[in-house]
């Protein structure tokens, strides 16, 4: 992590989710896994949540949108760009 003056060690940002929280447990299940797309998005509990697709596996998995709009920016972006509609007058 780097520090305001950037003199410090910089955290590389790659496009791996090393933590995932289990819904169903208490606790943490520590995997690595690369995203494939977002498949939807939900608010229904009181937080932003984006379901991802992981590349290779059947698995889907909610994550927070905090997290995932800094770990996969630009998967996100593309999730929304997809979504967009203008009204032309």
């Amino acid at each position: 992590m780097s520090n305001e003056k950037g003199d410090g060690p910089k955290e590389e940002n790659n496009s791996k989710v090393e933590l995932i929280v289990d819904q169903k447990a208490t606790t943490e299940v520590t995997t690595v896994l690369e995203p494939l797309k977002i498949l939807g998005a939900t608010d229904a509990s009181g937080e932003m949540k984006f379901l991802i697709q992981w590349k290779d596996t059947d698995r889907a998995d909610l994550v927070a949108a905090k997290v995932a709009n800094v770990k996969y920016p630009q998967l996100v972006i593309k999730f929304y760009e997809e979504r967009i509609f203008f009204q032309s007058d």
